[in-house]
């Protein structure tokens, strides 16, 4: 297909596709244990259902509403029906805890409020003194046991079974007229891995910029089979399976759940996943082992993968070398929320440990005198919702300030160095990057987790979760003995690295670090401002134990 200079919006692409190929499959939902396939006519005739519905409800251009649901498919039919209707999609994580879903609720100005059903509302009813008494709200799911304090309906109740040609046209008119580039499509609340959450806004001309210039430099096809699986309320799933997947017109299947994601790869057998490091690490170390570790890693995402993208964070380079020694090729990418959010990306001629690839076209990427990495394009957010001084700080000159570290290799591909405000600055005057440490470390099977920080001189010091396989082996031992083990195996893992990067004190976290805590982003990324206030007294046994020799 040529590329158009009249799609130019999400909605644009949306019925490109649908009037191109209507009868072409084009969703998968599980039900019952079986996938349900849609064709593009199907999905286009629901989201014209749902924006009636919710043009009915009361919904107008520019309102601002949140939706708090799981994966779904009235997830992607309420997202395309707000773009219809040029309202501002608000999507919050659906693991959210409710003191952040009321700020977030609070700070977009919402005027409307869409729930997957029981377990979202309950954090509705647990802030409702913090929340407008009037604000109504929609839920795809009955809410049997609840009792409600504001008002709500049911969305199978709600939702027309049919929609006569004449409401089609109108809506089709009303997209013609108010839904163009400019228009604001939404509004995303980064959990940040510092700091509190801001709300980046994006514009259609945003999201449909990005998505049309990543899927050529990635070498999807329309032919290809996605598996969905992370949270379409981060930017990562949004926007490379979700709008790619209307761009580059392919097939897409949702996970039943973040669970069961392997089980419904062998059930769909998909040729494309877009995941982060952990999901791939977990992978290498459940079949590392194996008499046919590779065979394995192939049945287990379904027989047919041939494209495994990986993004939000560095993946180690034992992974990564063990998924192309075994016929599974992974593509690290580089981006940001603020960046719509594809940067960089790699293709099958522009792949290599440690890099990210090269930016796709339009996509102009330069490194400041520092290392910082600043790009400029029609990628870029619009700004930071209410937050004008935060806006003016992040983009200047028309480039955005991404904060993060970054270097061009020998053949002009980019490497991520780490975030600039994290590095860690020795008595001496070294510079640490912590997550080049905590990528090392969590290569061991040993080590489930692992976050670095630095002490009062800059000395690197650790926090480790340690894998069950450790704490199996070492159940009948003393603490002493895992310590040791762990000791052995933190040398070994930074080996090749200077001494002042040796990991000198470390102690035992009680739990994994997590979501639920703030501890972690949706993507698993850590916030690292968190897990310090969280864990400052576990630290500061660390920083008055003894140190490991000075070599």
């Amino acid at each position: 297909m040529s590329l158009s200079n009249q799609q130019r919006t999400i909605i644009d692409w949306f019925r490109y596709r649908i009037a191109r190929t209507p009868d072409r499959p084009a969703l998968y939902v599980k039900s019952g244990g079986q996938y349900n396939e849609r064709t593009w006519a199907d999905v286009g005739s629901l989201v014209l259902r749902a924006a009636h519905a919710l043009d009915q409800w009361g919904v107008s251009a520019g309102d601002r509403v949140v939706l708090m649901s799981e994966n779904r498919l009235e997830w992607i039919v309420c997202d395309l029906a707000l773009q219809y209707l040029s309202a501002i999609h608000v999507p919050l994580h659906a693991r959210l805890p409710a003191s952040q879903v009321a700020e977030q609720i609070r700070h977009s100005g919402a005027m409307w409020v869409i729930v997957s059903g029981p377990e979202q509302l309950a954090k509705l009813q647990a802030t409702r003194d913090r929340l407008p008494p009037d604000l109504p709200c929609l839920s795809f799911d009955d809410f049997d046991g609840l009792s409600p304090q504001r008002p709500i309906r049911n969305w199978s109740q709600w939702l027309p079974e049919r929609l006569d040609s004449a409401e089609a046209d109108r809506l089709n008119r009303h997209a013609d007229r108010h839904v163009t580039p400019e228009t604001l499509a939404t509004i995303l609340y980064t959990s940040g891995t510092s700091g509190g959450p801001k709300g980046v806004v994006l514009s259609q001309g945003n999201l449909a910029s990005n998505a049309q210039a990543t899927w050529p430099a990635t070498g999807e096809r329309e032919d290809d089979l996605k598996m969905g699986f992370l949270p379409l309320s981060h930017i990562f799933a949004r926007s490379c399976d979700l709008y790619i997947w209307i761009v580059c017109g392919n097939r897409l299947a949702l996970a039943e759940s973040r669970e069961s994601v392997l089980e419904d790869c062998q059930l769909i057998r998909p040729t494309w996943i877009n995941s982060v490091p952990y999901f791939y690490d977990q992978l290498y170390q459940q079949v590392a082992n194996l008499a046919d570790p590779g065979q394995r890693l192939r049945q287990l995402l379904g027989g047919r993968m041939r494209y495994c993208q990986v993004g939000g964070a560095a993946i180690g380079k034992d992974t990564f070398d063990f998924f192309w020694k075994h016929g599974v090729p992974l593509y690290p990418g580089y981006g940001l929320t603020e960046a719509s959010p594809v940067v960089s990306v790699s293709s099958l001629d522009r792949v290599c440990w440690g890099t990210v690839g090269q930016p796709p076209a339009g996509i102009q990427v330069r490194l400041a005198n520092d290392g910082e990495i600043l790009t400029r394009g029609p990628h870029v957010m619009q700004g930071y919702w209410r937050d004008q001084a935060a806006t003016d700080q992040a983009i200047r000159d028309g480039w955005l300030h991404t904060g993060d570290l970054g270097a061009w290799n020998e053949r002009g591909l980019l490497e991520i160095r780490g975030r600039k405000k994290e590095l860690i600055v020795t008595a001496t005057g070294q510079k640490i990057q912590p997550s080049r440490l905590e990528t090392l470390l969590v290569q061991d099977p040993s080590i489930e987790q692992a976050f670095v920080t630095g002490d009062a001189r800059g000395f690197p010091i650790a926090l480790i979760f340690p894998a069950r396989s450790t704490t199996d082996h070492c159940s009948t031992a003393d603490p002493q003995t895992l310590q040791q083990r762990l000791r052995q195996r933190i040398d070994a893992c930074l080996a090749e690295l200077a001494s002042h990067e040796q990991i000198r004190r470390f102690v035992l976290l009680p739990r994994p670090l997590s979501i639920e805590y703030g501890e972690l982003t949706p993507k698993a990324s850590m916030r690292r401002s968190q897990i310090a206030n969280n864990w400052a007294s576990l630290l500061e046994s660390i920083v008055n134990s003894d140190p490991k020799p000075e070599s």
